[in-house]
């Protein structure tokens, strides 16, 4: 297993990287993209991935997908790309956090948006979400078994694998609003003054695995 971190502007613009590596985390992804935020960009986006990349953090970063048809696949997509380049060392992961209806349309939207992140970047995204937002919204997904699988499961020892994933790739075991003061966060590198608690992962393999995502 391998420790890794997530973050956002919510930890604030005085995140001591070098920290967060002494603490044990080997990764830190870091949020990019978000139309429901001014300009549609993480406001510390570029700022976290310098400063992680000299800490020597393997550095991925994620988009906060939205189903909603007003926020289009194609508009959502290429300003992800756009955002992120070539500047990460692990995959690019959509953040899927939140739900839609009708069911077939909300996954037909999700399916659209993978095919076109991996268009984009040539890798194989990773998908992001939780036991309740997967199983109440997702249908006909036999195709995300291609896809790594970033689970997000708290207060657990072992978390619950949702179909049709065989096994979980990332483990999100950890989080702000679980833990809304984590006595981990000032040990990771978060500014208590400026900063929310930190949400901490663990990765389903080694290292070297890790590196050759």
């Amino acid at each position: 297993m391998v420790t890794g971190c997530d973050i956002s502007h919510w930890q604030g613009k005085r995140i001591d990287f070098d920290k967060m590596k002494s603490a044990g985390a080997e990764f830190v992804f870091i949020k990019a993209t978000d139309f429901k935020v001014r300009g549609g960009v993480d406001e510390n986006f570029y700022r976290n991935v310098e400063n992680a990349k000299e800490a020597e953090l393997l550095v991925g970063a994620y988009h906060w997908w939205l189903s909603d048809s007003k926020f289009g696949v194609t508009e959502q997509a290429a300003l992800f790309h756009s955002v992120v380049g070539d500047l990460c060392d692990l995959p690019p992961v959509l953040d899927v956090e939140v739900g839609g209806n009708p069911k077939e349309l909300w996954t037909a939207r999700l399916f659209a948006m993978i095919y076109q992140v991996e268009d984009y970047f040539n890798r194989t995204p990773i998908i992001y979400t939780s036991n309740g937002i997967w199983k109440n919204n997702a249908i006909n997904y036999g195709w995300a078994k291609d896809y790594p699988l970033w689970l997000a499961q708290y207060k657990v020892s072992v978390p619950s694998v949702p179909s049709p994933w065989a096994k979980w790739n990332f483990w999100q075991y950890s989080a702000t609003f679980t833990d809304p003061i984590a006595k981990n966060s000032e040990n990771f590198g978060i500014n208590k003054y400026e900063g929310k608690a930190l949400d901490l992962n663990l990765f389903n393999g080694t290292l070297k695995e890790l590196k050759a995502l």
